[in-house]
């Protein structure tokens, strides 16, 4: 692989993963690397939110294709450009301005590519300002297009497509990110959070029948809007609470999500976590932190001191942890994994050039890490090789230095707290998987380095003119 990444970085004329992700996807797609990347082993995603963990291609080809599939053109009169909001409702039913896709596709030959476009970041939808307060905004409405994901058999084709893509792309564990809220069928039935859960404990069962040879699994960490008020995040605890009660299995921690800067701080919720001790005793139920602390670039965003104090299990994302060497041997002393999300720290404008990326020391001083992908379908990929294949050019790692990364994947999941056997049994399928593999990328470069021997021995004759 060292002799691949050599030769990709000497043909490209520059570092492509100095540059925005967008602008060199096709460069990146283009490399021997990169089928490399995408069939190697995965472990477990440990940072993913629901609505943007499956591929929009389904989400196009696939759910606004069904009956009853209405879409809200609305454009924007001072730049000219069309948002586009969908969602399901029965004739006649729905407000004004929402025409079917159908129509709308027959309308507009182009129709499909527009909804991607207001769907997934890209080159051409990113700002030339591409700074976090810029870029997170527009990446935020995103999710308020999506009301088509609130049917519930719209809900639960989404997310099985989207795990089968995951487990695919080499992963057999997941813990998702979610807000838990209500569904609503086609006739406006309202369906309550519970419903939602009982969805996905059945999406759960069916992946883990259909994939028992690697083990699959999936769990949930209740995962709330941190610019609320307190009094209403303190709501959110007390439920979340009550689902791990009523989902004991499913559910597995707490979390404060939303763009963090603008945000309330981790502090402003000192009274919410003192009432989350409150809760643990008189339920008797385990319900530990993952949380979303250090999305940040700014040096007085001191979150990440509040999560540690907090005792959470793992940190979501820690970019600006660097910027506090106390706090990063506390982490290696505790076994606080870090939950990096290259590309998306990159795309939403944490860091320009991934070489800078604060991960990359934090691996060398050897604080608990982890890779994921955060938001992929928003960010128009699926599954991890992505990411993966970004940080191994970027900060220059060995494979040795990416099957730990494989490695830490599962060993920092929940299942070290709740369930070790089956964390031993996961480990076990992803040395297999990963032996298997390590075979196949052997015996693939010992076949083309035979090719070009055997073309390298071929003797060029001369012709006379």
């Amino acid at each position: 692989m060292g002799e691949q990444r050599s030769a990709f970085q000497n043909s490209t004329g520059f570092f492509p993963t100095a540059h925005y992700f967008f602008g060199v996807r096709p460069l990146l797609e283009s490399s021997t690397l990169f089928p490399m990347f995408q069939s190697m082993p995965k472990g477990a995603v440990l940072h993913i939110h629901t609505s943007s963990l499956g591929d929009t291609e389904f989400i196009i080809g696939n759910l606004t294709h069904r009956p009853n599939c209405y879409v809200l053109m609305i454009t924007n009169s001072t730049t000219g450009a069309t948002q586009y909001t969908l969602s399901y409702f029965l004739p006649g039913n729905q407000p004004d301005g929402f025409a079917t896709c159908s129509d709308a596709r027959a309308a507009d030959p182009g129709f499909d590519g527009k909804v991607r476009g207001a769907l997934e970041m890209s080159e051409a939808t990113s700002p030339r300002n591409r700074t976090t307060d810029v870029l997170f905004p527009g990446f935020q409405l995103v999710f308020g297009r999506l009301a088509i994901l609130k049917e519930p058999t719209a809900y639960y084709d989404y997310y099985y497509d989207g795990l089968v893509k995951l487990i695919q792309n080499g992963v057999q564990y997941v813990e998702i990110r979610t807000g838990i809220s209500s569904l609503t069928a086609v006739n406006g039935t309202s369906y309550p959070p519970e419903f939602t859960l009982q969805v996905w404990s059945q999406l759960r069962q069916d992946l883990r029948n259909r994939y028992a040879s690697i083990g699959f699994d999936l769990t949930l960490i209740a995962s709330y809007d941190r610019a609320r008020a307190s009094s209403v995040v303190s709501q959110n605890l007390i439920s979340a609470f009550k689902y791990k009660q009523q989902f004991p299995d499913l559910i597995i921690g707490f979390d404060l999500v939303n763009f963090e800067d603008p945000g309330h701080t981790t502090e402003y919720f000192s009274n919410v976590w003192i009432q989350h001790q409150a809760l643990t005793q008189s339920t008797g139920v385990s319900l530990p932190f993952y949380f979303h602390d250090g999305e940040s670039d700014q040096p007085n965003d001191t979150n990440v001191y509040d999560a540690i104090l907090c005792s959470t299990r793992r940190i979501g994302h820690g970019f600006n942890l660097w910027h506090f060497p106390y706090l990063e041997q506390v982490a290696k002393q505790q076994q606080i994994a870090v939950e990096v999300c290259p590309l998306s720290n990159q795309i939403l404008g944490y860091v320009a050039d991934l070489r800078l990326h604060p991960a990359a020391g934090y691996f060398a001083r050897g604080v608990p890490m982890v890779l994921s992908s955060d938001d992929p379908g928003i960010f128009g990929y699926v599954g991890m090789g992505y990411d993966y294949l970004a940080a191994y050019l970027a900060w220059g790692l060995s494979l040795k230095d990416v099957k730990s990364l494989v490695w830490n994947s599962l060993k920092y999941t929940a299942l070290r707290d709740v369930n070790p056997t089956q964390l031993q049994s996961a480990l076990g399928v992803l040395q297999t998987k990963w032996d298997a593999w390590i075979t196949s990328m052997s015996n693939a470069l010992a076949a083309q380095r035979a090719g070009k021997a055997a073309a390298a021995s071929v003797p060029v004759v001369a012709h006379n003119k």
